[in-house]
């Protein structure tokens, strides 16, 4: 491999041997499950309280993310002195919701019922930012939408 390597004045060119070129692709199942872990820090919990007065009995989900505005970077096109609004910083849920359990442990609520939801993530610099909240309710073909949806004050 070192006596086919050249030098060059933008740096070494390596051949391009790829074993696999002639291969024909072979597809893949799709897993039952795939997890996708987000919290990989260790900073200072953001937390909030969230209550929900439930309208309409069903089952429902809440999803919840850390999000910040005005974070200056470079984009292409736009130059280094770019702004970027609504960055996700934290998800406290799971990407679907978790699911809101009513009073006796199951997981369909009643119509007038409120529920208060702890939610928390840790973010190392959560100053600045706000959670926004969405409410999912389950549809007559066990999907869940987005029911309703509210951002906090920074």
């Amino acid at each position: 491999m070192l006596n086919k390597l050249k030098r060059a004045a933008l740096g070494a060119h390596t051949p391009h041997d790829k074993a696999t070129a002639a291969s024909k692709p072979v597809p893949m199942p799709l897993p039952a499950q795939v997890r996708i872990l987000m919290s990989q820090h260790i900073g200072a919990p953001a937390k909030a309280l969230v209550t929900i007065k439930i309208a309409e009995s069903g089952k429902y989900r809440i999803f919840a993310a850390l999000m910040q505005d005005g974070i200056k970077g470079f984009q292409v096109g736009q130059g280094s002195d770019y702004t970027f609004n609504k960055v996700v910083r934290a998800i406290a849920t799971s990407p679907n919701g978790d699911p809101l359990p009513a009073d006796d442990g199951g997981e369909t609520l009643s119509e007038g019922m409120t529920v208060n939801q702890n939610i928390s993530v840790s973010y190392d610099a959560a100053e600045g930012c706000y959670w926004t909240v969405a409410v999912l309710k389950e549809n007559d073909k066990g999907i869940f939408l987005v029911n309703n949806a509210a951002k906090s004050q920074p």
